[in-house]
């Protein structure tokens, strides 16, 4: 879901990336110009790629058949399946993240928050867990934590991202141009860190700078079939080339 709100600009924000040993769900989830704001709900832009476990052969085909399904945008089927999963493996993590990954697509923050919360009960040292709880709690107060996960893995662009979007919701722009830098400079390939970048230097008045980065941003969107919804990046690109 993609809001429109004030006219200060962008105000970026990520949802949570997730490493399963079955598949990667990476979310990252942004509002649009103006007003950014976190979103959390269906149409987060998605990018996921799968990674094989050595997970047993029947649980390992369920997790699958259920990412397939999510990755097919039949959500209440993926559901289902995770769900399955655990009915026999109670404490399977991949299938809890694909849960989480589920609900927070629906914009079910409730049940992606005691999803979370739950694989942190299970896995006590889940880093990207208890940062995915953080972001979906919309936490200002977890700076600390992140840069305390970011102290052990600072090679994570999605510690990074969650670190921008504390620092983006404070209005310290400056600063999460850093992390969202950070983030791009490690992963590329994201768009939507790449469309965060753009925000902050947006918000800091670089504008020519800003441009372009929204500019790479669509070209990325278009060169991997990213389901980000670029119509607000298209309308900010205007508005920044008018004289």
């Amino acid at each position: 879901m993609i809001e429109t709100q004030g006219m200060a600009g962008y105000a970026p924000v990520t949802l949570p990336g997730y490493k399963f040993y079955s598949a990667l769900v990476l979310f990252i989830a942004c509002n649009a110009f103006p007003g950014f704001r976190p979103v959390w709900g269906e149409a987060d832009p998605a990018s996921i790629s799968v990674i094989r476990s050595e997970a047993g052969q029947n649980r390992d085909g369920e997790l699958v058949a259920a990412y397939r399904a999510y990755q097919d945008g039949n959500l209440e089927a993926a559901r289902s399946g995770y769900a399955q999963v655990l009915q026999t493996y109670p404490d399977n993590r991949d299938a809890m993240l694909g849960l989480a990954a589920c609900a927070v697509r629906q914009g079910d923050v409730k049940s992606a928050v005691t999803m979370y919360q739950r694989i942190i009960h299970a896995f006590p040292q889940d880093a990207l867990s208890r940062a995915a709880l953080i972001g979906l709690q919309r936490n200002r107060q977890g700076g600390p934590v992140i840069m305390e996960l970011l102290s052990k893995q600072p090679d994570n662009p999605f510690l990074h991202a969650v670190m921008g979007r504390i620092q983006a919701e404070q209005a310290r722009w400056a600063e999460a141009r850093q992390a969202f830098s950070a983030a791009h400079r490690i992963d590329p390939a994201n768009p939507v860190y790449l469309l965060n970048l753009a925000i902050s230097l947006d918000r800091l008045g670089q504008r020519e700078e800003a441009l372009g980065y929204y500019r790479a941003t669509l070209k990325l969107v278009q060169q991997d079939a990213s389901d980000l919804d670029i119509r607000p990046v298209l309308k900010r690109i205007q508005s920044l080339r008018r004289p």
